[in-house]
């Protein structure tokens, strides 16, 4: 169960909650976790904690812890306890949340890879189905160059039958020349019209076959052009698409091993639960167990001693009646008065009812009382171990609590040497921090050991106020020189000095101002006297103010 221990309510957002409303446990332990927790305080950060120091005790999420009398203590051992199951299950379920965001990721990823794949799939399906009209118009021009050197050869036939004719008719012009004069001219005249009609038909033949071959040669070149453009867009996009396969199938592969390992978390998640589940209740058994078997064993213990007392006391009744009968028990004597038998007869008998009484023996009483024997003991094994682990852990603390000492005592004395250092420049005194319990470091403070010239004094309440003022403005410079300040804004801390006092706070600033930067504000003059800069407000016969800047001469010209 979580509890809801009632405190009063802090409205105040760097607090989360109270520790012991965040923590997991069963109702029989709710007051060891009140003795544990108390009204401790889980806050968000480092400098939450600082401004609300002792008003609480608080506990960051690293463990650092901060008591009220604001002691700060961190570097806890580790020890499993519920509160890091339910870290260690908040990461879980923010890392299973991770990788569902991942997830989605990788689903989004691959429909756009299936989007883009099937948009390239139908681009490849219209450039194969271009490219097959491509080729079926090539099959078609080819046909048609075919036919049309078909018709050339048949030109060619009929211009060659035609020379063949030619031959004829000259063979028979010459014959005919011995004829008639008249023929002559007329078969010249045929012969003139064949041979233009023959040239004619040359050059159409040529032309149209330069023609045919042009277009055709130019058509194939371009469809070739076009068929090659093709095959490089086709390879293209098979690249293309072997790339997105691939990153699909990368994208799968990354899912897949996304969903094995989240898997994986979900089910050592639920291991975890349920192995809490388990020990909450195996611990809730064992507890009720160790009660019921102490109860019983008691009761076992107190019947046994009630038997015992009974047993004596019959015991001691019997052998008292039976003295008291073999003291009149005498052979030969006869007993006249009959009030000492009945007595013993009485007696006897109150005696049988009171073993009567008893009942019958319990034989398993003395088998149930050493199993309880032997589960105590069991349970007194399991109590040593506990011990012995408690033993380890306090090693561990004092351990840590012995570190942590000799940390805070060297940090301590590194202070106390910048503090003495700075104050003797001053005041040609020592001052060191000194804890008030030498022996309880922690739970003390700190004070102040002053030794001034001329002047006896071990303490910060002998001190004039111009003597305070140079003790605190030296712990504050040791302080801030201990972490390595870089900017100081120091407000009339000069007040109550004197003027030598104020010359030695005034050199002490210019030596550190080489390393950090100073703004001071201050109405003495010799403290202004080592600054580079001062800036001053005046004002004027209207009555307004205005900021006067002025920057001083270097120390060698003052």
């Amino acid at each position: 169960m979580r509890s809801s221990y009632n405190f009063n309510k802090i409205d105040d957002t760097r607090v989360i909650d109270y520790i012991i409303n965040l923590v997991n446990f069963e109702q029989n332990l709710l007051r060891v976790m009140q003795f544990v927790f108390g009204d401790t305080i889980l806050v968000r950060d480092f400098d939450a904690a600082k401004e609300l120091i002792s008003k609480y005790r608080m506990v960051l999420q690293d463990g650092t812890v901060f008591e009220r009398t604001g002691t700060v203590s961190g570097g806890h051992f580790d020890i499993p306890n519920i509160l890091n199951v339910n870290k260690k299950i908040a990461e879980i379920t923010a890392e299973l949340d991770t990788h569902s965001k991942l997830k989605e990721k990788y689903d989004e990823e691959v429909i756009e890879k299936e989007s883009t794949l099937n948009s390239l799939m139908t681009e490849i399906k219209v450039r194969q189905k271009t490219l097959d009209e491509t080729k079926i118009k090539i099959n078609q021009l080819l046909k048609e160059k075919s036919k049309f050197t078909g018709t050339e050869s048949e030109i060619s036939d009929s211009i060659r039958a035609l020379e063949g004719e030619k031959t004829n008719l000259s063979s028979k012009l010459e014959e005919l020349e011995k004829d008639k004069p008249e023929k002559i001219i007329d078969h010249k005249k045929e012969i003139e019209a064949l041979d233009r009609e023959v040239n004619e038909l040359q050059v159409k033949v040529a032309t149209s076959g330069n023609k045919l071959s042009a277009v055709l040669m130019s058509e194939i070149n371009n469809l070739e052009k076009r068929f090659s453009q093709l095959n490089k867009e086709r390879d293209k996009f098979e690249n293309e698409i072997e790339e997105v396969q691939n990153a699909i199938k990368d994208t799968q592969e990354n899912y897949d091993k996304a969903r094995k390992e989240l898997s994986a978390r979900s089910n050592n998640l639920s291991m975890l639960r349920k192995r809490r589940n388990e020990l909450s209740i195996e611990l809730g058994t064992l507890q009720k167990q160790h009660d019921d078997i102490y109860n019983r064993s008691q009761k076992i213990v107190s019947d046994l001693n009630a038997l015992k007392v009974k047993e004596a006391g019959s015991k001691v009744k019997f052998e008292t009646a039976e003295e008291e009968y073999n003291k009149y028990k005498v052979d030969g004597v006869k007993i006249e008065e009959g009030e000492t038998i009945e007595k013993i007869t009485k007696e006897l008998n109150q005696l049988n009812s009171k073993i009567n009484s008893f009942g019958p023996i319990n034989e398993l009483a003395l088998k149930t009382f050493m199993e309880t024997q032997q589960q105590y003991e069991e349970f007194n094994v399991k109590l040593e171990k506990l011990n012995e682990e408690k033993g380890r852990i306090l090693a561990v603390i004092s351990e840590i609590e012995q570190k942590k000492l000799e940390s805070f005592m060297k940090t301590l004395s590194d202070i106390n040497s910048i503090f003495t250092k700075v104050f003797n420049s001053i005041t040609k005194g020592k001052a060191e921090l000194v804890p008030e319990d030498p022996n309880n470091v922690f739970s003390s403070g700190l004070d102040i050991a002053v030794e001034l010239p001329n002047k006896r004094v071990r303490n910060i309440r002998g001190l004039s106020g111009g003597e305070l003022s140079v003790l605190a403005i030296s712990l504050i410079m040791a302080l801030s020189k201990y972490t390595d300040a870089v900017f100081y804004v120091l407000d009339e801390v000069d007040a109550a000095l004197d003027a030598i006092n104020a010359g030695n706070f005034s050199a002490l600033v210019k030596a550190y101002s080489d390393s950090s930067q100073f703004i001071i504000i201050s109405h003495n003059e010799t403290t202004l006297i080592n600054a580079d800069v001062i800036y001053g407000v005046t004002m004027n016969d209207q009555g307004i103010s205005r900021v006067v800047r002025v920057k001083m001469p270097e120390q060698s010209n003052q």
